[in-house]
């Protein structure tokens, strides 16, 4: 066992020594913004509080509340272990996020897509960001309305 704990402690020791030290600062920074992003935003959605500590921490139970967020059963979930369909999987249940939160313009998915930890980050904190509810489930016509809700918000 302590053999163990030696081993990943030089692995760990070995990676930061071939780092800047720029890189030493930004790095677990970004790592800080991501989780506060999850946070919020797994809050603003109303999960409980143990759910939310979890999920933060946790990126396959953070991925299963995600899929609880946006309406999908559960049993999507084994979905993201299929070699490439899982990259066309994860970018549609990032749009059905962005859905939820009454985002359902083209700029809206390209920047979640290009600069996710900010977007999200923008999401948890933001006051004017409300969770309108799950979209998997949804009919065309209830969908028209969650963006017409989202749009009179905004206005």
């Amino acid at each position: 066992m302590m053999e163990l704990f030696t081993n990943i402690l030089s692995r760990t020791t070995t990676m930061f020594s071939h780092m800047s030290t720029a890189m030493m600062i930004v790095l677990p920074l970004l790592i800080i913004i991501g989780l506060v992003a999850k946070w919020r935003l797994f809050d603003k959605c109303g999960l409980s509080n143990k759910e939310i500590l979890i999920g933060t921490f946790l990126p396959l139970y953070d991925f299963y509340l995600t899929l609880k967020i946006v309406g999908r059963p559960s049993s999507h979930f084994g979905l993201i272990f299929i070699p490439l369909f899982n990259i066309f999987f994860l970018v549609k249940v990032l749009f059905e996020l962005l859905n939820s939160f009454g985002k359902f313009h083209i700029i809206d998915y390209t920047l979640a897509i290009l600069f996710s930890f900010l977007y999200f980050l923008n999401l948890g904190l933001a006051y004017n960001e409300v969770y309108y509810g799950t979209v998997y489930d949804k009919t065309d016509e209830e969908l028209a309305l969650m963006k017409a809700k989202a749009e009179r918000a905004l206005a």
